[in-house]
C-alpha cells in the first residue's frame, strides 16, 4: 500500500512539474483565457460569476436577466480556480505586491490562477492510476496508462 502511494505521489509530481514548467501563465492572449480568468476574479471580489470588467468590443458571451455579462462557460472552472487565486493574492501580499502596483499585481494574479489548470491535471492523472489499480491492474500498468494521458493527450496544458 504504502509503495502505491509512493508512485501515485510521484506521478502527481512529475506531471505537476511538467505542467507548471510548460504552462504559459498568462491569461491574456485569447477570450477562453481571460475570461474564464474574469469569472474566477469576479467570484472572488463580488461574488458572482459576472464579468463586467470585460471590454464590451472583446465580450462575447451572454447578457443575463439582470443585465450583467457573463462568460459562456458554466461555473465549474471558476469555482476551481479560486483556491489558486487565493494563493495568488496570498503570496502577492507575502512578496510585497499591492493592488496599487496595477499592472504587477494583476499579471501575478493572472499567472498564478491560471496554473490551476495544471493542479487539476496532475490529478486528473493521479485520480487515473487509483482507477486502475483499483480495476486491478498491476502498478507498471496503471502508472503506464496514467502517464499515458499526462503526457500524450490534451489534458496537458
Amino acid at each position: 500500500m504504502r509503495a502505491r502511494f509512493g508512485l501515485g505521489l510521484a506521478l502527481f509530481l512529475v506531471f505537476q512539474g511538467l505542467f507548471l514548467l510548460t504552462a504559459s501563465g498568462r491569461v491574456n492572449r485569447i477570450a477562453d483565457e481571460f475570461e474564464v480568468y474574469l469569472q474566477v476574479e469576479s467570484l472572488w471580489e463580488r461574488g458572482s460569476l459576472a464579468i463586467p470588467q470585460v471590454p464590451p468590443q472583446l465580450f462575447f458571451g451572454k447578457v443575463g436577466r439582470d443585465g450583467q455579462p457573463y462568460a459562456p462557460y458554466g461555473p465549474g472552472v471558476a469555482f476551481l480556480a479560486l483556491p489558486h487565486h487565493a494563493l495568488a493574492r496570498g503570496t502577492a501580499w507575502a512578496l510585497g505586491i499591492e493592488p496599487t502596483q496595477v499592472a504587477a499585481h494583476k499579471e501575478w494574479l493572472a499567472a498564478l490562477t491560471s496554473l490551476a489548470s495544471s493542479t487539476w491535471a496532475a490529478l486528473a492523472v493521479l485520480a487515473l492510476f487509483r482507477a486502475a489499480l483499483a480495476l486491478g491492474a498491476s502498478q507498471r500498468r496503471a502508472a503506464l496508462v496514467a502517464a499515458l494521458l499526462g503526457g500524450a493527450t490534451l489534458l496537458w496544458p
